[in-house]
């Protein structure tokens, strides 16, 4: 299949993810329903949000990229109410929930949602992996 499907920015909506920079959107980034495939890339010093299930219901097998382009320290990715309703973020490989983690410079990481609570209209489960992430304590 040769063809393909250009948005307006002239990126392939079949061959390239979505992309949100962070450069211009301050030092903290809330996840939106319209990251999901996509790639989310800054330079460094960002803390990127995971918003609990009631407010990003995305299903089981969402995926998001994270890029810490360097330049500017390590990027945190933060589970939203992780003390409550049942929301969980694992590090791949870790075996541990916990609801901070880093993602050192010049690295990437995926956020995979693996589980919504049937029970919980707020609870789900995100594991992150990616190379040098570590639990933020």
């Amino acid at each position: 299949y040769e063809g393909d499907i250009l948005r307006s920015n002239g990126t392939s909506a079949i061959r390239d993810l979505s992309a949100r920079d962070l450069s211009n959107l301050g030092n903290d980034y809330y996840i939106q329903d319209s990251d999901r495939g996509g790639l989310i890339y800054g330079e460094g010093y960002y803390t990127i949000y995971i918003p609990k299930r009631v407010d990003l219901d995305m299903p089981p097998g969402s995926v998001i990229t994270l890029v810490n382009e360097g330049g500017n320290g390590v990027m945190y990715i933060q589970m939203l109410d992780a003390d409550t309703g049942n929301n969980q973020l694992y590090g791949a490989g870790t075996n541990t929930n916990y609801y901070r983690w880093s993602l050192p410079e010049n690295s990437i990481a995926t956020l995979v949602k693996v589980w919504n609570d049937p029970n919980n209209d707020s609870g789900c489960k995100w594991i992150l992996s990616g190379v040098g992430i570590a639990q933020v304590t």
